[in-house]
């Protein structure tokens, strides 16, 4: 299940906005398997996050270092690991 935050705006209700953690795991093609940064980028790219974020692509490496829902395989290749939440 994605993860969620509320945001506020201005003079606006307030929107349910995903986390980087969510827009980041919905980019692996498939869990559990190897996936390039390069992949990932394509992937997000668009997203309305990426809109409001002019560094967006220095922010998936971020969430991709301190998560412990993904794993690194080498330079540039990532894992999402799903199990690794219930793990937590």
């Amino acid at each position: 299940m994605a993860k969620t935050k509320k945001q506020e705006r201005k003079g606006k209700k307030t929107d349910v906005v995903p986390t980087w953690e969510s827009v980041v795991a919905a980019a692996f093609p498939n869990p559990n398997e190897e996936t390039s940064l390069t992949l990932l980028y394509a992937r997000v790219d668009g997203h309305p996050r990426t809109k409001v974020n002019p560094h967006w692509k220095a922010k998936i490496r971020q969430v991709l270092q301190k998560s412990p829902l993904f794993e690194s395989k080498s330079k540039g290749v990532w894992m999402y690991v799903p199990d690794a939440e219930a793990k937590q």
